[in-house]
């Protein structure tokens, strides 16, 4: 019999209280339980890996601890940005724990290739990590079960956990997880554990755990950091894309009350260091900028719109071609011919992009609300010229997200500015005009349509070419096609007969980047809005229209047959009013919207939405409906009036009053179901939005009897 062996059989001759009392004993001393003395190491290092260091008796993996008190901690390594992930990713770990849900708290993981990777992007926090999490709890749970089955002095199988217990069977004996805590922190981490097939939390309907620290004003987002010495800095750069500051009235911005420094930037802006934001910001004014144009003087996005549309007439890069679309094309009985165009759209996030930095004996700290921790140390470790062990970044909750924290712009300033306030620590935040002004915008787009159709009006050809900058702006793509460019046009979902999808880079020096729902987001508009032509051009109804279409075993039927029996569509909508129908699918989910619209004063009025969404294997309802009423809400907003204009190389737009989003009084009435899916979980962050452009130019088209071809839909400010 080997040592280990004899080490767990002597253990099970230990009583309950001795086995505990040991296990109180052993934390005490290490905080580890008793691996280090009855099992060697490979415990002790195991958790010697733990980041940040855990004090908790028993911690299986990087996800979980579980203390004595029965308190469980989940490590929560996406960001939190209003999308409900800190409630949601323990859900998992608790359901194949089989936890107690009142005893679950939540901390955020700091940036750690020991978490694997942490980026919160393409809706993708639950769906990839939902096995992994499962294992995660399921590991803790296998341990417990065994520690338990020790303590009672019986086999493993005669056992059964219940809501952070062990219980046999038998005798009704229930010892809790608290209590074991110690003792399974000694055992072998099983490879391959059983996972329940029972869920107690998974599909419940369950209230956010960050929800009473925000409302109550205890939530700490990244502008709300306070640290010992904290400086405070706003910086002056270019208004221009690609331009140039000129002369500074440094000693003016230093003259006011509250300014310590005026510093000059390696990029060429300027940053005013002071004790308090106000003062920052009134000193970054004092210094009276000269702004200098560079070699985009000339630039302007009514110019770029007008190249994407003459893009859309050449040739392109072919993207995904389905039998022969140009003699079915030159066959058709009729066809049909559209373009479709959407502006720049900026993200808008209600916390101005911040962040805070440290640099002190040799270290870097900085806190950050950010989209991506690593890329975020990775950063700070390269350009702070140390080792990336020496860079701590503690991830803040995010006032919104939208794919605009994936670029580290504001990590690279606040680093030099830490460089000049060392060993005081420095928190830049940009102004609501810096944030309009030097985002990375959504991509504009043009999509030109040949649709034929047969003498019975049935489509026999589809041909979609679509032109954008590609993501990320600057030069061109080099002949490779941008997939976020193409996401949501690249395959459409019915039968066509003859499909064509192409696509051309229009090379542009403004900047570019991920925008909630990506290329989605305005891919979809085309597509649907134009199906909707299709259906008014054939007199056909547009959900009869879709359903015809699609492959039996589509996603999207079972979406549309509820939405059109959740507004009653063959019911006629009340005077004035029309109603418009959308379906995508993206980030393995599907939803359908239907939009009720009016027309007030020569502008759209949008009065109720419904949507009905799948997507899979649904962790917590609540947390769905609030993502699908997020996404109509933020989808609305652009739909109806985003837009960047940029003209003499400037963008015209600065702040809430010609960068206008959704007021509340304009929101329409949202109704939200939820349907049962099948399989893994699919994404739900970013669903909601792509379907509620298209729904509205639907209605209004309909209303009008002019097709709705241009967002958006409000004047431009």
């Amino acid at each position: 019999m080997t040592e280990e062996a004899t080490s767990k059989r002597r253990w099970r001759k230990l009583g309950r209280r001795q086995l505990i009392s040991l296990g109180v004993t052993a934390a005490a001393a290490g905080g580890v339980g008793l691996g280090l003395g009855f099992f060697g190491g490979q415990h002790w290092e195991r958790r010697q890996m733990r980041v940040p260091p855990r004090e908790q008796p028993f911690s299986p993996n990087v996800f979980l601890a579980i203390d004595h008190d029965g308190t469980t901690t989940v490590w929560v390594t996406r960001s939190e940005m209003g999308q409900g992930v800190s409630t949601s990713l323990p859900m998992i770990v608790a359901d194949a724990l089989d936890a107690d849900w009142r005893a679950v708290r939540v901390e955020q993981a700091p940036a750690s290739r020991t978490y694997g990777y942490q980026g919160t992007m393409a809706s993708a926090s639950v769906r990839s990590m939902y096995e992994e999490l499962r294992e995660a709890g399921g590991v803790a749970r296998a341990m417990l079960l065994e520690a338990g089955a020790t303590v009672f002095g019986v086999d493993v199988a005669a056992c059964d956990t219940r809501a952070g217990g062990v219980i046999h069977r038998a005798s009704g004996r229930r010892v809790g997880y608290g209590e074991l805590a110690g003792l399974a922190g000694t055992l072998e981490v099983p490879s391959a554990p059983a996972l329940r097939d029972e869920h107690r939390w998974i599909g419940r309907p369950t209230r956010r755990l960050d929800a009473r620290d925000k409302s109550e004003g205890r939530a700490v987002y990244g502008i709300d950091v306070r640290l010992p010495g904290l400086r405070y800095a706003s910086i002056e750069r270019p208004r221009g894309i690609g331009g140039t500051l000129g002369d500074v009235a440094e000693e003016a911005a230093r003259a006011v009350d509250g300014v310590l420094d005026v510093v000059r930037m390696t990029s060429g802006s300027v940053a005013v260091i002071a004790e308090h934001t106000f003062a920052a910001f009134a000193g970054r004014r004092a210094l009276a900028a000269d702004h200098r144009a560079g070699p985009n003087a000339s630039l302007s996005s009514a110019r770029v719109e007008e190249r994407l549309r003459d893009a859309t007439r050449g040739e392109g890069a072919e993207v995904y071609v389905e039998g022969h679309v140009r003699p079915a094309l030159a066959g058709a009985a009729r066809t049909l011919e559209a373009t479709y165009e959407v502006p720049y759209v900026a993200h808008q996030c209600m916390e101005p992009i911040n962040a805070t930095a440290r640099f002190a004996d040799g270290a870097w700290e900085v806190w950050a609300p950010t989209q991506d921790p690593m890329t975020v140390r990775e950063t700070v470790a390269e350009l702070g010229g140390v080792g990336i062990e020496r860079c701590t970044v503690h991830v803040t909750l995010l006032g919104g997200g939208f794919g605009r924290r994936t670029v580290p712009e504001e990590i690279r300033q606040v680093v030099e500015l830490a460089r000049h306030t060392s060993p005081n620590p420095v928190q830049l935040v940009w102004t609501r005009e810096d944030d309009v002004q030097h985002d990375y915008y959504r991509c504009a787009a043009a999509h030109r349509f040949e649709v034929g159709l047969d003498a019975e009006g049935e489509i026999v050809a589809w041909r979609d070419h679509v032109a954008t900058p590609t993501h990320g702006g600057g030069e061109a793509s080099g002949g490779r096609v941008d997939e976020l460019a193409v996401d949501g046009a690249a395959r459409p979902p019915y039968r066509f007969g003859a499909v064509e999808v192409r696509w051309s880079d229009v090379a542009s020096p403004i900047p570019t980047g991920i925008w909630r729902s990506v290329g989605h987001g305005y891919n979809a508009f085309a597509v649907e809005a134009m199906l909707d032509e299709v259906a008014r051009a054939t007199e056909r109804d547009p959900l009869e229209l879709r359903l015809a279409l699609l492959p039996a075993d589509a996603r999207h039927r079972a979406v549309l047959e509820r939405v059109a029996q959740m507004c009653d569509w063959t019911a006629p909508p009340p005077e004035g009013r029309a109603r418009g129908l959308a379906v995508h699918a993206c980030f393995g989910s599907v939803c359908a919207q239907v939009a009720e619209v009016s027309v007030e004063d020569s502008l759209p009025r949008v009065h109720r939405v419904w949507a009905a969404v799948e997507c899979g294997r649904v962790i917590n309802p609540l947390g769905v409906k609030a993502q699908i009423l997020g996404g109509i809400v933020f989808g609305l907003s652009a739909a109806l009036h985003g837009a960047i204009d940029v003209e003499a190389g400037r963008v015209r737009q600065s702040n809430f009053h010609d960068a206008v989003v959704l007021r509340m009084d304009a929101c329409p009435e949202i109704e939200v179901e939820v349907l049962d899916g099948a399989g893994e979980p699919g994404g739900i962050g970013e669903v909601g939005v792509p379907m509620i452009a298209p729904a509205v130019a639907s209605a209004l088209s309909r209303l009008t009897g002019t097709p709705v071809r241009k967002l958006p839909l409000f004047p431009r400010a």
